[in-house]
């Protein structure tokens, strides 16, 4: 097995991992500000 190649896929995963918990952390954060700005009124 190339030990290289096994390296970079765990990486791409790793990535995409972080992409999705960002993507996921911002849209909750988004959501959950505009409902505070909602109840203040």
């Amino acid at each position: 097995m190339d030990k290289a190649l096994v390296i970079e896929k765990l990486n791409r995963i790793l990535e995409l991992e972080l992409a999705g918990v960002v993507r996921y952390t911002h849209y909750f954060g988004h959501r959950s500000s505009v409902g505070d700005l909602q109840t203040r009124d």
